[in-house]
């Protein structure tokens, strides 16, 4: 097949690339080429420090000269391919945020930066290279801009996540805050955002970012996957045929034995569930169902052992979901395999024999009770169908989150990194923060991470044959 003349210039332009590449593993999709960007962000895009702690006056203004670099790659998606170029759209998550010491309780986060607000990126591609060109922001209704916070304990959406700001101080919850993992356009041209904390689907105007719609658990989405893990909400979006699809990220956990409601030890546990929940929403009736998707763990919970490629069920994520028509969809698969190395797994899916699983019950339960496939088949399930294309990693991919994923004509795939806004921490540093000791704040130091994970990287992979 040969590139659209948009595409082959721009391979022509950007280095390295690579023609007749090989499949690296047997079975594997072969590519034509590989074309590899680094996103620049202008310095006036970063973040500015939130607060700077004791101890921190002088290293964090050092490390971060410019403040935090944008966090863009939660989602991507191709707006305009014209004859110089592309432009994408992606954005970014709830802000510039990570863990703190153990000592402080197991849902802590960091937020840096409190009043950070999620934002919109266009990013441009073409012979004066690859760049962010403009940012919309999030807003409510009313046009108040929309933060990162997680949503009060009680709330719907609530993660349970206690929020701290830099020098590990309590901040309270937002009952509007929204943490973005992907996005695409619907027929009218609006925006729809998928949110980690819900987990949510939000509709926005793009003009203005300010929220038309929000779809929730128990209204409009299913009730059941209120049960997502803390900060694995909704991991992907996409539009097809007038319906809005979203992957939950990861396996549901947690939920009550419908017999046993108030017993917590007989609720499920997320290492046992054998799928993944890809929800399908009808915005017009306000109504969804929800499809079983496959991810890479064995048919039977093992007693030890590794979990098919991982070594635990709920070890896997999903990192983007993109449309290919006629019911097909492209994913990203990702996670620390059972042999302790990332694997971020390119897939198709074909949903157009899989069955709606939202009235099925493996003995009066929900199906993540279920700790082997040959009892959901016999459910009633039939399972996403999946074809692997191939695993960045085995093609110098070293970022550990592939979180945007668009597909460009008929053949090829951008992908694109969630760079963490640049930063990390040492709430691992058992130095400076001793087990069973009282947490000293003043310790606690927010640093660079790894360059490899900084950078946004772009990637677009042109398949030998077409996926559409």
């Amino acid at each position: 097949m040969r590139l659209t003349p948009v595409l082959a210039s721009l391979f022509a332009l950007c280095a390295p690339v690579w023609a007749g590449l090989p499949a690296a593993q047997p079975g594997d999709a072969a590519l034509s080429r590989i074309d590899r960007h680094v996103v620049t962000v202008p310095p006036q895009a970063f973040v500015a420090l939130g607060k700077v702690c004791a101890g921190q006056h002088t290293a964090l203004p050092q490390a971060f000269p410019h403040g935090f670099p944008l966090g863009i790659g939660s989602g991507l998606r191709l707006l305009k391919q014209d004859a110089k170029g592309l432009t994408l759209l992606t954005l970014t998550d709830r802000g510039p945020n990570g863990d703190v010491p153990a000592g402080l309780g197991k849902n802590g986060k960091t937020f840096a930066v409190p009043d950070y607000t999620p934002q919109a990126a266009y990013l441009r591609v073409d012979a004066k290279g690859t760049r962010l060109t403009a940012v919309q922001p999030f807003r409510h209704p009313n046009g108040a801009l929309i933060t990162g916070l997680p949503l009060p304990a009680g709330m719907v959406g609530s993660t349970g996540e206690q929020a701290v700001n830099a020098c590990l101080e309590p901040l309270a919850g937002d009952p509007g805050g929204l943490d973005p993992e992907g996005i695409d356009l619907d027929a009218e041209g609006k925006w729809w955002i998928s949110d980690e904390y819900g987990p949510f689907l939000a509709r926005i105007e793009p003009k203005t970012g300010q929220l038309i719609d929000l779809a929730a658990p128990g209204a409009g989405l299913p009730d059941i996957i209120q049960y997502r893990q803390p900060n694995r909400g909704f991991e992907g979006v996409a539009v097809a045929d007038g319906k809005v699809y979203a992957m939950v990220q990861s396996t549901l956990d947690d939920i009550p034995d419908p017999a046993r409601p108030d017993d917590k030890q007989a609720r499920s546990k997320r290492h046992d569930a054998r799928f993944l929940r890809l929800v399908e929403y009808d915005p017009r009736s306000r109504t969804s169902r929800t499809f079983a998707y496959p991810h890479d763990v064995a048919e039977r919970r093992p007693d030890n052992g590794a979990d098919g490629a991982y070594a635990k069920s709920g070890d896997a994520k999903i990192g983007d979901l993109v449309a290919l028509g006629q019911g097909r969809f492209a994913l990203i698969e990702q996670g620390k395999g059972a042999n302790k190395v990332m694997r971020n797994v390119l897939y198709t899916l074909d949903i157009s024999r899989a069955t709606p699983i939202d009235a099925l019950t493996v003995d009066g339960k929900p199906l993540e009770f279920a700790s082997d496939r040959a009892q959901l088949r016999a459910a009633g399930v039939r399972m996403i169908e999946k074809t692997r294309l191939l695993d960045l990693h085995d093609y110098g991919w070293q970022a550990e989150k592939a979180e945007g994923l668009a597909v460009i004509g008929r053949d090829t795939l951008a992908v694109i990194n969630d760079n963490d806004f640049g930063m990390t921490s040492n709430a691992d540093d058992r130095e400076a923060f001793p087990k069973s000791q009282p947490v000293d704040a003043a310790r606690y130091r927010i640093t660079p991470n790894e360059p490899h994970e900084r950078a946004t990287q772009l990637w677009l992979l042109k398949f030998a044959r077409p996926l559409r």
